[in-house]
């Protein structure tokens, strides 16, 4: 497979920082759709949601993206933790 690196980081920012700082909703979505990270820190420790106005509907979709991923994470533990909670931290490479 190949294309671009929906995670690079350019100038101390990924292109989801970019879209985030533009207002580029729809782009936003497609780096989304194509895994970027909403959680990805720029130099100043910001994630994307942290650089859209909390009144656009951007700012909403990156938190919303953001509430999903930690529910993955739950859920994911709670399958692992019948198993082993050792391998939910390997897994996610915490352990």
């Amino acid at each position: 497979m190949s294309g671009a690196l929906v995670n690079s980081v350019r100038s101390h920012q990924t292109a989801l920082h970019m879209a985030a700082v533009k207002k580029h909703e729809a782009v936003a979505r497609l780096l989304v759709d194509f895994g970027a990270d909403v959680y990805a820190e720029d130099k100043s420790g910001l994630r994307p949601s942290g650089l859209v106005p909390s009144h656009l509907p951007l700012y909403h979709f990156l938190h919303h993206c953001e509430s999903m991923h930690q529910y993955t994470i739950i859920s994911v533990y709670r399958v692992f933790q019948k198993s082993s909670p050792q391998n939910f931290l390997e897994y996610f490479h915490f352990g």
